[in-house]
């Protein structure tokens, strides 16, 4: 009679474990389920973090060329303008230098 006790008991003991054990794994499953949604999602993110990043860095870029062509046209202007008081400052000696030649003379 015992042995029959302790029989039953051991299969009910069975059971449970076996129910535990596959309770685990539908756990485990879960969190893995979980684990590589979360992943998928913070890949999506980072990807568009980067395009983000690399869209502005490219605005940043042009916004850049833009200044340096706008400095570029303003020292060739700037340039043109000294070349052309040089221009006249040489004129005006000459003329100055032809006025006083005259009156030594």
């Amino acid at each position: 009679m015992a042995a029959v006790v302790d029989d039953e008991f051991k299969k009910d003991r069975s059971i449970e474990l076996e129910k535990r054990i596959s309770q685990l794994e539908d756990e485990k499953h879960q969190f893995e389920e979980n684990l590589t949604w979360e992943r998928e999602a913070f890949q999506l993110e980072l990807k568009k973090e980067r395009e983000a990043a690399a869209l502005k860095l490219k605005e940043v870029r042009a916004q850049s060329v833009v200044k340096a062509e706008r400095l570029v046209a303003a020292s060739a202007t700037s340039w043109n303008n000294l070349a052309g008081k040089l221009y006249q400052l040489r004129y005006t000696k000459a003329k100055i230098m032809a006025f006083s030649k005259r009156n030594y003379e």
